[in-house]
């Protein structure tokens, strides 16, 4: 008897597992990775690094550093830059010393290459393509 119940007991665990396992359903600011959901935060930000910018001169970058500083070089937006922030999945604020921008990113599927479409004060949006570099 105790031998059909555990039996039975260890059945009836496998078939909740197996019946859960198929599939992940992520809730807002999160992301599946494998079979869980991870949030944007703990995922690497695919804006940092070294990019060019497409049609820009060859030998001017914009670099974008985990601390929240970056570097305007490549000249995405007017001014000396201040600060970038990743508000949440592909939406950015990056500041410079003359405005600050509501960035809205696509990255290529390997995300090598960018699109921002930047807010900067103005109802017009800017677009800057971007490739990365490192």
């Amino acid at each position: 008897m105790r031998f059909r119940l555990i039996v039975m007991s260890s059945a009836s665990a496998l078939a909740l597992i197996a019946g859960c396992g198929g599939h992940v359903t992520c809730g807002n600011g999160t992301k599946q990775v494998g079979n869980e959901c991870v949030s944007y935060n703990a995922l690497p930000d695919p804006i940092l690094g070294a990019w060019l910018r497409n049609g820009g001169a060859a030998d001017r970058s914009c670099e974008f550093f985990g601390n929240g500083l970056w570097d305007n070089t490549c000249f995405i937006m007017e001014g000396w830059p201040i600060k970038w922030e990743r508000i949440y999945e592909n939406r950015y604020v990056v500041a410079s010393t003359i405005t600050s921008c509501d960035v809205t990113t696509s990255f290529s599927g390997d995300s090598n290459a960018a699109t921002l479409t930047m807010y900067c004060g103005r109802t017009q949006a800017e677009t800057a393509d971007l490739v990365r570099i490192r």
